[in-house]
């Protein structure tokens, strides 16, 4: 397992997270 891969991985599970967030806020 790579760092560069479980990074990416992380990093698009909190942009997901995140834009869930701003969409329940509308």
């Amino acid at each position: 397992i790579s760092v560069l891969h479980m990074l990416e991985h992380i990093v698009s599970e909190d942009v997901m997270q995140s834009g869930l967030r701003s969409f329940l806020k509308k």
